[in-house]
């Protein structure tokens, strides 16, 4: 599992031109995207090629685009009258959970030394 620090490239919406950021900021966090380094990273390991990169994506696509179909699709996801109060039963379970783990996490770097944490 990986769990890195990322950057929202797009704006919120097909309508958010993200004009409350300036280019430069977005040509920043473009330059240190831990998503492109990682497939630069294994690349150069040899550990995938550009070709199993590119059937991964094409094979999650398609995932995707099915799952899109079948969203959209009144037989497979019949919609749930608005009066039911069943989507507050299904979205929330109204528990509070204070923490999941005690213990500290494991680190490849140390905190105080990651840039992006800085």
């Amino acid at each position: 599992m990986l769990d890195t620090v990322t950057y929202r490239i797009s704006g919120h919406s097909p309508s958010d031109a993200s004009s409350y950021r300036s280019k430069e900021e977005i040509e920043k966090w473009q330059k240190a995207d831990s998503l492109l380094a990682f497939k630069e990273k294994m690349l150069n390991a040899r550990v995938l090629s550009e070709s199993d990169l590119e059937e991964t994506r094409a094979g999650i696509e398609a995932t995707v685009f099915q799952m899109f179909k079948l969203a959209v699709d009144p037989e497979a996801a019949p919609r749930i009258p608005t009066d039911s109060s069943l989507v507050g039963q299904v979205m929330f379970s109204n528990r509070k959970l204070e923490k999941c783990d005690a213990r500290k996490p494991e680190l490849v770097q140390d905190w105080a030394q990651n840039a992006r944490v800085q």
